[in-house]
């Protein structure tokens, strides 16, 4: 069998504007082709009109917003005796800040309008602190086929143990 890399984890410098590392994950996130500058601008345009909706600062706003939408499991691919089964797994801190911000950024990305891309992430960001809008959709029906899929866990745990005992 071949060895799993260790793959270390790098930090994340903080933001010049606001000092938290969150916020440079969210311009990384929202960056195409290393243009940090534009990304950096949209994520500071985006905070000024959270910030105005809401009446909050935009890094307690987005706290919340990871709070509201961050899953409890994910999904993921197995295969077991020739047949791939979807097993639920726990999902860590980091990985579930890293889904919040990448479907943020996406379904923002997905709406069709006339806007700029920072006023439809702030009303991404707005509809999600709220506890509304298509990032908590993909959060429920996550959930939803996790929920599904729980037996197939049950049964990688069974076939786990038979394969410790032998």
């Amino acid at each position: 069998m071949r060895k799993k890399k260790t793959i270390k984890k790098h930090p994340v410098k903080p933001d010049r504007k606001f000092g938290s590392p969150l916020i440079t994950r969210l311009k990384n996130k929202i960056m195409w082709d290393g243009e940090a500058r534009k990304a950096a601008k949209i994520v500071y345009q985006s905070a000024e009109i959270v910030e105005k909706e809401t009446g909050q600062t935009f890094l307690d706003v987005l706290g919340v917003v990871i709070e509201n939408a961050k899953p409890n499991f994910e999904v993921r691919s197995r295969k077991i005796g020739g047949a791939k089964y979807r097993i639920p797994q726990p999902l860590t801190n980091e990985r579930g800040i890293s889904w919040v911000l990448s479907k943020t950024v996406a379904v923002a990305r997905e709406i069709n309008s006339s806007q700029s891309f920072y006023q439809k992430l702030a009303k991404v960001i707005i509809e999600t602190f709220s506890k509304v809008g298509e990032v908590i959709k993909k959060k429920e029906n996550l959930h939803k086929e996790a929920a599904s899929n729980i037996a197939f866990a049950q049964f990688l745990n069974k076939n786990k143990n038979n394969q410790a005992v032998n």
